[in-house]
């Protein structure tokens, strides 16, 4: 089979969603052919059009002439182009917008991952909603399946698109994102995300001033990187899956105050490397199990995380049996057993 995958942006250092999508190429790349298409050209300064990443060949839609207003027209143009070229038994868009909209007309099968949004536009931007009826709308209305990691956007895109969507979870590098081999550090804590107020950093910065004995290590870019300095605090920016994993492991609790989330690999990553995650219920819930393999909190006051640090470091037994629960539920989420999923859904839609 071979795939085609359009992807908004790839690696070396991009987002959860990205990330996701890019080891999700790599992972069926080893049983099938798969193909990516982007019009990120962050990595690309030379201009090419075509280059070999990790073995899978990634097509570049560039804008020659650097003017916006044509720009989509010599999109559209190149993805003709590489259609003819690639021949992919099914297109797989793993985010909503303009690249999605490029190939929404083409008579190939074709999926689309709705990975984090709204659909419902109450209290959205003007450019949002500029965006989503020039772009997104018409893109969901082309593409064959609407593909969620969770329930929440899911039953947001039943609603208003009436689509056929169905939900299938977020993988997970159970490879890379494990316990390791060294020991925690002792009142350690970390949070992985944009450093954006709607993602709950300015909650964890009070968290961070009430337990001023731990240490904080802020991972991730965003406007708010440089407005915190206190002495607990660390900041060190993206970082590739290997240096993030080995953040987990040697960090004891993962903490997580935004309430806009939608199954976050975030969470999955952290229990894989054995980081207990206090999280809110909104999108952790779809893996974290409250008291089993994890902390689901009500709110987000400083007083719902720092109670329940305090009870797990006065019972040491409890602590480990959420880590050994972690590690083990985490493993479910492998590539190895989401592919099989989205192999299912590939050759429905293909008619195989």
């Amino acid at each position: 089979m071979k795939i085609l995958f359009l992807l908004g942006k790839i690696p070396p250092v991009v987002g959860g969603r990205e990330n996701n999508a890019w080891n999700m190429a790599l992972a069926f790349n080893r049983t099938h052919k798969v193909v990516v298409i982007t019009n990120d050209n962050s990595q690309n300064p030379k201009g090419k059009t075509r280059k070999n990443i990790a073995g899978i060949e990634v097509y570049y839609l560039l804008d020659l002439l650097c003017k916006k207003k044509l720009s989509y027209f010599l999109y559209k143009y190149q993805a003709k182009k590489y259609i003819k070229l690639i021949k992919p038994d099914i297109i797989h868009a793993h985010i909503p917008g303009k690249i999605s909209h490029l190939f929404r007309n083409f008579s190939i099968p074709k999926i689309l991952t709705y990975g984090s949004g709204s659909i419902d536009l109450k209290g959205a931007s003007v450019k949002s909603k500029i965006d989503h009826y020039r772009f997104k709308a018409p893109s969901i209305s082309k593409y064959d399946l609407i593909i969620t990691p969770g329930d929440r956007v899911k039953n947001n895109c039943v609603f208003f698109s009436g689509k056929n969507v169905k939900t299938i979870p977020n993988g997970l590098d159970t490879n890379v994102f494990t316990k390791g081999e060294n020991d925690k550090k002792p009142n350690s804590c970390v949070y992985v995300g944009r450093m954006l107020d709607y993602k709950g950093v300015n909650s964890i910065i009070d968290i961070s001033k009430q337990l001023d004995n731990y240490h904080f290590t802020f991972v991730g870019e965003g406007p708010l990187k440089d407005c915190y300095q206190n002495r607990n605090i660390e900041y060190i920016g993206l970082l590739n899956q290997n240096m993030l994993a080995k953040v987990y492991q040697k960090t004891k609790y993962f903490m997580f105050a935004g309430q806009e989330e939608n199954f976050p690999n975030v969470g999955l990553e952290a229990m894989s490397c054995g980081c207990i995650v206090i999280a809110p219920e909104i999108g952790f819930s779809e893996y974290v199990v409250n008291g089993r393999n994890g902390f689901l909190v009500k709110d987000t006051k400083p007083e719902s995380y720092i109670r329940i640090i305090k009870e797990l470091e006065n019972d040491k037994y409890k602590y480990s049996e959420i880590v050994n629960n972690a590690i083990h539920d985490a493993k479910k989420y492998s590539w190895k057993n989401i592919t099989i999923k989205f192999e299912t859904i590939y050759n429905e839609i293909i008619g195989k």
